[in-house]
């Protein structure tokens, strides 16, 4: 009878000794045993940023050149797909053109649309938008926004980026206070001299003309004479 009751007090305590320590274990690191699995298929996170450039030289001035480039980035173990962005520019901006390498862009009105079928695991895509700037904003600041859908294991995925480009609101100063005798200020303007000179041009060819034709008549009058 003890032998019995002993072999089903080392039977319990087996049992509790296999359910008990994987759960204590598990809770110690933060995972639950039921869905570590479910926890590693949600893996499609891409990386989703937005820059804007300017080539050495270019302040951002009116008729100058932006380039804005968008960088799409899949870090995860899943792919994802149907990824779509969209991005509106500022109407303070011309969309000259857009270079890809992947996938489909198309522009319409101040909106270009890009269009990606899948990206793999490890893959990195980049849309460059080819922009002119038509006029300074009025707080100096270009603001491009960006929008990405796609599908992911966990369903649809969105992402969002913004990027800001510093333009100057005017001319830039030279940097150099202005004097206060400039040269030439209070000088009569050029056409004004100019008329002044031939003025006086026209007024001494009449005074050579008039004592031209004094000198003839008194010559006539002693041939005369």
């Amino acid at each position: 009878m003890k032998s019995k009751t002993r072999l089903l007090w080392l039977s319990v305590i087996v049992l509790t000794t296999v359910i008990l320590v994987p759960f204590h274990a598990a809770n110690a690191s933060g995972v639950c045993p039921g869905r570590a699995r479910a926890a590693g298929q949600l893996g499609f996170d891409p990386v989703f940023t937005i820059t804007g450039t300017m080539s050495p030289g270019v302040l951002g001035l009116p008729g100058e050149p932006v380039t804005w480039t968008i960088t799409i980035t899949n870090a995860s173990t899943t792919a994802g797909s149907g990824i779509v962005v969209t991005d509106t520019l500022p109407d303070t901006l011309r969309i000259d053109g857009v270079n890809v390498v992947q996938g489909q862009a198309a522009v319409g009105g101040q909106s270009v649309v890009y269009t990606l079928p899948a990206l793999n695991p490890g893959e990195t895509v980049q849309i460059e938008i080819l922009t002119t700037v038509i006029r300074g904003p009025a707080n100096g600041i270009l603001i491009n926004h960006a929008a990405l859908t796609a599908q992911g294991p966990q369903g649809v995925v969105t992402k969002n980026a913004v990027a800001e480009v510093f333009v100057p609101t005017g001319l830039p100063a030279t940097g150099y206070p202005p004097s206060e005798d400039l040269p030439g200020d209070g000088e009569p303007p050029v056409w004004m001299v100019g008329m002044i000179a031939a003025l006086i041009v026209a007024l001494a060819a009449m005074f050579v003309w008039a004592r031209g034709r004094r000198w003839q008549h008194r010559n006539w009058y002693v041939r005369q004479g």
